[in-house]
């Protein structure tokens, strides 16, 4: 409950989205209120080169860049993400880009 509240008012209006922002840290949290699966487009270019590092599982998702940053959510489903600037993009992304 501490911290800056900013909403992001994404395009798909079945998608709540908002940052917590105290100190340091900036946490993402994106909700789906439909119960269907929905599909999310955020602006987080402000936060260009973070990771975002799922909160419940620690899982690392690709780097936040200048395009929106697309996220899926499952029915009713919600998603925490501390973008972090230390963090690593996770190893399967690196492969994937050698490949290419």
């Amino acid at each position: 409950g501490r911290g800056a509240l900013t909403f992001l008012y994404p395009g798909n209006r079945k998608v709540l989205a908002y940052l917590r922002q105290y100190g340091s840290e900036t946490v993402l949290c994106v909700a789906n209120l439909s119960r269907a699966t929905q599909p999310v487009e955020l602006d987080l270019s402000a936060f260009k080169g973070r990771v975002p590092v799922e909160m419940l599982g620690g899982t690392a998702f690709p780097p936040i860049g200048e395009l929106p940053y697309f996220v899926t959510l499952t029915p009713y489903g919600f998603q925490w993400f501390l973008l972090r600037e230390e963090a690593e993009a996770p190893a399967w992304l690196e492969a994937l880009r050698v490949e290419l």
